[in-house]
């Protein structure tokens, strides 16, 4: 399915917003899924899972535009660990992805449909 940037943030919010532990979350770029989510989980990050995929020029406009939106505006931003408005690094990512780190907390049980994206979308 192919997908706005705007379409993607309301449904990367709407998302966020359904999982009550969600101590905070990071959006990024990849083209390499697997060594990204290994850097993420040694800085605690429960999952990491890519939303999104296009050519780079896209893939990093993207990015930017979800960066700056969940660190100004969005109900989110408090829980937003992007450091840089920008889009910076990876000159050949082709994938947007978002990690999620989970309140420590035993007394909550998550399901994959907590943490997990129902799709990858075309980026356009």
């Amino acid at each position: 399915m192919q997908i706005t940037a705007e379409k993607l943030r309301k449904i990367i919010e709407n998302k966020l917003q359904k999982i009550s532990c969600l101590q905070k979350f990071y959006i990024g770029k990849t083209n390499d899924l697997g060594n990204t989510r290994a850097r993420h989980e040694r800085e605690g990050y429960t999952s990491t899972t890519p939303i999104a995929k296009g050519n780079y020029d896209i893939v990093s406009k993207t990015e930017e535009t979800l960066i700056l939106f969940f660190q100004k505006t969005s109900i989110m931003k408090d829980k937003n660990a992007n450091k840089s408005p920008y889009s910076v690094g990876n000159d050949t990512a082709d994938t947007i992805y978002v990690s999620i780190m989970i309140s420590p907390q035993r007394d909550i049980e998550l399901d994959d449909d907590d943490i997990n994206w129902p799709e990858i979308y075309q980026l356009k």
